[in-house]
């Protein structure tokens, strides 16, 4: 509506009244939408309300006029039932009348305004804002009476247009029992162009909409919005670039993040020309290549060119643990309690020597060549990993 026809809208009592009687609208405000809200205006007699002045409380934004026939009803009996509470007499709730009389020349409307104010018998937690028109204009107002109800955190939780007492006093009282919003992410790493999912839980508060914002190795930002039900939500994104990403929830001032590693998926492709470099130890697992060199490595050393193959664990092989310590992997195995650490993933294993094992295997590029590791608990897991990737179980997804 325009500001025109606002003003119309104020000056036609009759029409105003069977407008403001005939519309009666529930807007519950989903408070993700709206970052660091808030607001300062004037208060009757000098002084400002500022909205985050009040966080713990519930604030009641209530819009009138004078030239509004059901606001001359509705106002007294919102004051009275008001009055008459004694949960919305507590200190944690607050009252503010905004009397929006005059959009030409809101200067003359004050002191009506405050007539209006005082014969409501206003509560003792209710203050008088006259005229306050950038407030209107932040918050969309378009009829009186309407009622914007904040919640204690300082977040919109509803607008209520129309007269409907007991709406607005069902909707303040669950404002209150709003909490601290909190947003759990969960992400699991995935691979370049493939579908990585993405679920979430919200506790503390209703929402049914929230914006994530995806922020991708390189920095570029790319933003999705999820519809949330019950608390819970899950969406998916294809990344386009591998490393470590973000993505963030953002509640009133405080961000939610949660980091997610995304590979670059390796066609693994054994030519006969890998060198295949293991201890004593694991000579079992490296008679499986038929081809290509073999090399026990002794510690760290030379590495040759082209593509390897490191077959053992971190204590079997030393450049295994030297590419472990860079990734931020760890593996180890410790009195029959291995365990495999991938960033924030950890798997807790039981090992039963020669019965029981689990092997790790990825794919690297480090220095100019293709570096495929093959890493057991004991020397069985390293075994039966060799036994996949001889068998081609691992192109594609290394």
């Amino acid at each position: 509506m325009s500001s025109n026809a606002f003003k119309w809208l104020l000056r036609y009592r009759p029409m105003a009244k069977w407008l403001a009687t005939a519309l009666v609208t529930v807007l519950l405000l989903s408070p993700l939408h709206l970052m660091a809200f808030d607001f300062t205006v004037p208060l009757y007699g000098g002084g400002t309300f500022k909205l985050s002045n009040f966080r713990g409380k519930v604030v009641v934004v209530m819009f009138a006029s004078v030239y509004c026939g059901a606001c001359k009803k509705h106002m007294p009996a919102l004051a009275s039932a008001w009055r008459s509470d004694p949960e919305l007499s507590s200190d944690k709730y607050i009252g503010l009348v905004a009397m929006i009389s005059n959009y030409n020349n809101p200067n003359s409307a004050v002191e009506q305004d405050a007539n209006f104010f005082n014969s409501l018998n206003p509560p003792s937690n209710w203050f008088l804002s006259p005229e306050p028109w950038d407030l209107v204009i932040k918050l969309g107002i378009k009829y009186t009476p309407t009622v914007v109800i904040f919640d204690p955190q300082g977040n919109p939780y509803a607008k209520v247009v129309g007269s409907d007492l007991d709406t607005q006093i069902k909707l303040i009282k669950e404002a209150a029992k709003q909490g601290e919003i909190r947003v759990k992410l969960e992400v699991k790493p995935s691979y370049v162009g493939m579908k990585t999912e993405i679920k979430g839980r919200i506790t503390g508060g209703k929402v049914s909409d929230l914006t994530l914002v995806f922020e991708s190795p390189s920095g570029k930002r790319e933003e999705l919005t999820v519809h949330v039900s019950n608390g819970e939500f899950s969406t998916s994104v294809i990344p386009s670039e591998p490393g470590i990403w973000t993505v963030i929830a953002s509640v009133g001032e405080e961000n939610f993040t949660k980091k997610f590693l995304v590979k670059q998926a390796y066609f693994l492709l054994l030519t006969g020309h890998e060198v295949i470099i293991f201890k004593e130890t694991d000579e079992m697992s490296a008679q499986l290549f038929e081809t290509g060199s073999k090399k026990v490595l002794k510690g760290l050393s030379q590495l040759p060119s082209g593509k390897l193959i490191l077959l053992g664990g971190p204590k079997a092989n030393g450049f295994v643990k030297t590419l472990n310590q860079k990734l931020g992997i760890s593996v180890y195995n410790e009195g029959g309690r291995g365990k495999i650490r991938i960033l924030d993933y950890s798997a807790d294993l039981k090992v039963k020597f020669g019965k029981n094992d689990y092997a790790l295997l990825y794919a690297v590029k480090y220095g100019g060549r293709t570096v495929i590791t093959v890493q057991g608990l004991t020397r069985y897991g390293t075994f039966a990993g060799a036994l996949m990737l001889q068998a081609g179980y691992l192109k594609g997804l290394s």
